[in-house]
């Protein structure tokens, strides 16, 4: 039972006691060691039916330690180092209380290379309710620590609250994030606060999906004059995907929180251009005109859109303005 947010049975696990007079510590001790815990202080006589007996005082007898086995097996909670590691085939939990000095779990998806570190009084499942995905979020850096909550998981996670006997709460999506879906590869992404430019997590299902991430990344790999390596065809490969980056003619053109870039295939910096913008900024706004304009490699055609935009003509590298997380399924937006 929680009370107030923290599990009563959590006090007791970490040896809570409010008293603590007269008191012997028996955690630990079984039946027959309780039995044989006999302290004698003097005598009482009792009676019982027609029989009468002696009881050494604090001798402990058989109910006594019956009870007091039953109310050690309601109180006490394992620690995480006698439960963890747990592991499933797709699946590992591994304790990560040394990170905060508060217990936690690391939660890692071994399939996928994803992970997500959750402190254990914010472990929860969120649910998108329109999508049916269900996710674990450390919501600190919820797109790049964060694992899909399959049937398999879900098991191991109901197992993990009923041994350290807490609650596993199933919440909506929290902090903004949403579940949206890419219409030209049919893949599902999380994104935040409806502004895919501060970064996506792709929510990989199937081998199918990690194929159709590798066969775009092979794409962009053509583009070899600003495509170093596969890492970075990969980040390309994500704006595309998140609905931020559309390919022209002679170079991309693609959307951050707080600009606008244009980087031409041929590497010719003097090219390229990114407009900052005006603040307040409707991205939404821009988002649609990157679908539906024409001529998105001029920078004036945008400045008509955004006239109290300011033009600046750098050297625009994306990989100064994001990271890919650690699946390389997702990146999330860093700043300049």
């Amino acid at each position: 039972m929680a009370i107030n947010g923290i599990s009563a049975g959590y006090l007791a696990g970490y040896g809570y006691n409010t008293k603590t007079t007269n008191t012997t510590n028996t955690r630990g001790s079984s039946f027959t060691e309780r039995m044989g815990e006999n302290v004698v202080t003097g005598t009482n006589n009792r009676t019982l039916g027609n029989q009468s007996y002696n009881r050494t005082v604090n001798q402990t007898t058989p109910m006594d330690a019956y009870f007091a086995t039953a109310v050690q097996g309601c109180n006490e909670i394992p620690s995480l180092e006698d439960i963890l590691p747990m592991e499933t085939e797709r699946y590992l939990i591994r304790d990560a209380s040394d990170i905060e000095g508060v217990p936690a779990y690391a939660i890692y998806d071994k399939e996928l290379g994803k992970y997500a570190y959750i402190r254990e009084d914010q472990l929860a499942i969120q649910r998108d309710a329109a999508s049916g995905f269900a996710f674990v979020i450390d919501m600190n850096q919820p797109l790049c620590n964060n694992v899909r909550v399959t049937d398999e998981l879900r098991g191991l996670l109901n197992d993990l609250a009923e041994k350290r006997n807490i609650e596993l709460p199933e919440v909506p999506l929290q902090g903004g994030l949403t579940v949206n879906r890419d219409p030209k590869t049919g893949l599902n992404f999380l994104t935040i606060e409806g502004n895919e430019a501060k970064g996506i997590s792709v929510i990989i299902t199937s081998q199918e999906n990690i194929d159709t991430l590798e066969s775009l990344a092979d794409e962009f790999m053509q583009y070899s004059a600003i495509v170093r390596d596969r890492e970075i065809a990969g980040l390309w490969a994500l704006l595309e995907i998140s609905g931020n980056l559309k390919r022209g003619s002679e170079g991309f053109t693609y959307l951050t929180p707080d600009g606008i870039s244009y980087t031409p295939y041929n590497g010719d910096n003097r090219a390229a251009w990114y407009i900052r913008y005006p603040s307040p900024f409707d991205y939404s706004k821009a988002r649609e005109f990157l679908a539906k304009g024409s001529n998105l490699s001029d920078a004036y055609t945008w400045l008509g859109v955004f006239p109290k935009a300011e033009v600046i003509w750098p050297d625009v590298e994306p990989w100064n303005q994001y990271n890919k997380n650690e699946s390389g399924h997702g990146f999330q937006y860093m700043g300049r």
